[in-house]
């Protein structure tokens, strides 16, 4: 009679955290790492150059603290951790998120099946937010991300697990990006490019803690859409990828529908023509209609009194991503490439 094999033991997953004034969210971020239940694993802090109490707080959690002598963005903090850490698996978390307790047992059953490389991990859409930007935000965000199938195209670093000798093989993240916001996804298509094969995997819920107000949310959406201009210029003519941006495509369209309504405004405020506000109108009804999944999804989260708050958030939004873009494009032509 055959002896039994023994279970293979978990790998080693090295958890790495950058931050820089990390306040209350990254104290939850931490003790949510704490109490994970997992028998195999390290936290790598890397302190982006925080001027609060940080770095104390990291080491009273017991994790590893790396301090940067100077504010370099996550990218940096990001390779730097890598550097440092001792795992098969590095799993990449960002300082206002919350893992489960089973958050590594699932990276580690994930990344040893057959032609996953890397894993990412999906925004709960059960988060304890009290403002509404905050809300829709993170609920577009799992709506969208919730909607891809087989691999996707973005390393989305709120959770995101590879394995270290693909990380090694392929390279770091691109240190060129100082800020949040782009690098995600600029790594995630320098994956692809490479051959790998980065899975969402559902069953790696994560919840935001990061509190927006309306002012933040439409900068923070404006920078990434500039950001995302600059890449798709800067990468044209390669390899063709997936769909290159985590929106839908009527998402999208209801970008320049969106600006066209609001200059069909604004030329209304001076002509006064009841053919322009009709036309105006009838634009921002139709990014209703294009958007009506979503909306839909709102509706069921939330009731129909959230969907009609969450209106003038969406058009907004819309017009942000479109100024961005626009900026992107214009800042490239004049030699920004980042």
């Amino acid at each position: 009679m055959a002896e039994p094999t023994a279970a293979a033991e978990p790998a080693r997953v090295s958890v790495i955290v950058p931050v820089h004034n990390g306040g209350a969210a990254f104290v939850q971020c931490l003790d949510a790492l704490r109490r994970v239940r997992y028998a195999n694993y390290e936290v790598i802090v890397v302190d982006d150059a925080s001027t609060d109490d940080t770095v104390a707080v990291a080491r009273r959690f017991g994790s590893k603290v790396f301090p940067l002598p100077r504010p370099s963005g996550p990218a940096i903090a990001r390779n730097a951790g890598a550097r440092e850490a001792d795992g098969n698996i590095l799993f990449f978390v960002d300082a206002d998120i919350v893992v489960s307790p089973d958050a590594l047992s699932v990276v580690n059953d994930t990344l040893s099946g057959e032609n996953v490389d890397a894993a990412v991990g999906l925004l709960s859409k059960k988060g304890t937010f009290q403002r509404l930007p905050s809300t829709y935000e993170n609920l577009y965000m799992h709506y969208m991300y919730a909607g891809y199938r087989g691999t996707i195209p973005i390393f989305y670093t709120s959770a995101a697990a590879i394995e270290r000798q693909v990380f090694e093989k392929v390279g770091g993240f691109d240190e060129h990006y100082t800020s949040p916001g782009i690098e995600d996804m600029a790594y995630g298509r320098h994956l692809l490019r490479q051959g790998c094969a980065v899975r969402l995997e559902p069953r790696l819920a994560v919840t935001h803690k990061k509190e927006f107000t309306l002012v933040q949310l439409l900068r923070i959406n404006f920078r990434k859409a500039a950001g995302t201009a600059r890449l798709m210029l800067r990468t044209r003519g390669r390899k063709r990828l997936e769909r290159p941006v985590s929106a839908d495509w009527g998402f999208l369209l209801s970008i320049p529908l969106t600006l066209l309504a609001l200059i069909g405004a604004m030329l209304n405020i001076v002509i006064q023509s009841v053919t322009l506000f009709v036309g105006s109108f009838a634009l921002l009804l139709l990014t209703l209609v294009l958007n009506r999944g979503f909306l839909a999804f709102l509706r069921q989260e939330r009731g129909i009194g959230f969907v009609i708050a969450s209106l003038p958030l969406l058009w907004l939004n819309f017009l942000g991503y479109g100024l961005g873009i626009a900026w992107g494009g214009v800042s490239y032509v004049f030699g920004v490439r980042y």
